[in-house]
């Protein structure tokens, strides 16, 4: 997983986007739930301001039910990152109690935007 990227950062954002999904094979509308993925670790994995721009749109998403991310050791994310998790703290739609960025090139601007 490494090796995730941008692109992959986008079909993450993606799955926690999804507002439902089926319980059982049989995909009736009665038996289908929110999904319930609270904690999710992407250290290391090439992330940028690109991939976390995607992954502020999930977070901010009213079926997203994530509480911890953990995206230390993303160099790429940096001060434009920090900006746009800002944005995405501000908007009020967001359950994410723990925001891990250690590692990520963060200096004083994106320090402040947070």
């Amino acid at each position: 997983m490494r090796n995730l990227g941008d692109a992959g950062a986008k079909k993450v954002a993606s799955m926690l986007q999804r507002p439902r999904h089926p319980v059982d094979e049989g995909g009736d509308d009665a038996a289908l739930r929110k999904p319930t993925l609270r904690q999710l670790e992407l250290w290391s994995t090439s992330i940028t301001t690109v991939g976390v721009r995607d992954l502020v749109a999930a977070l901010t998403a009213d079926a997203c039910t994530l509480e911890i991310l953990d995206l230390n050791w993303n160099p790429g994310i940096g001060d434009p990152g920090c900006v746009h998790f800002a944005d995405g703290l501000r908007s009020g739609h967001w359950r994410l109690s723990v925001l891990s960025l250690a590692g990520c090139d963060i200096g004083d601007e994106g320090t402040q935007a947070i």
